[in-house]
């Protein structure tokens, strides 16, 4: 008697990852823009943990826009680069359904 698991198509989760990832990118983007310009214009390093914080935010955005990119395009195109290849592998493909297959 388990409840009957329901699940979104993978273009759908994908497509929701996106559109997230933009705003957030958005927001951050223009938070640290004007934190980065009122420095300069008044100076002082009050903000300097909120400018930090929201750089990696940015960072995390970028990073999610980039793997629902290879979600949406099903995979990576492996070009033969030993180094890329592999870190492309570790980040944005499935290692788990690697070892069930093997």
């Amino acid at each position: 008697m388990s409840p009957a698991r329901k699940s979104l198509p993978l273009a759908t989760l994908a497509s929701i990852l996106l559109v997230i990832s933009c705003i957030g990118g958005c927001a951050n983007a223009v938070v640290l823009t004007v934190l980065v310009r009122a420095r300069r214009e008044f100076g002082g390093s009050a903000h300097t943990l909120i400018a930090n914080q929201s750089a990696m935010e940015l960072a995390a955005n970028v990073g999610a826009l980039i793997m629902g990119i290879v979600m949406l395009t099903h995979g990576y195109r492996y070009s033969g680069d030993r180094i890329l290849d592999g870190t492309i592998c570790v980040l944005f493909e499935d290692t788990q359904r690697d070892r069930r297959q093997g």
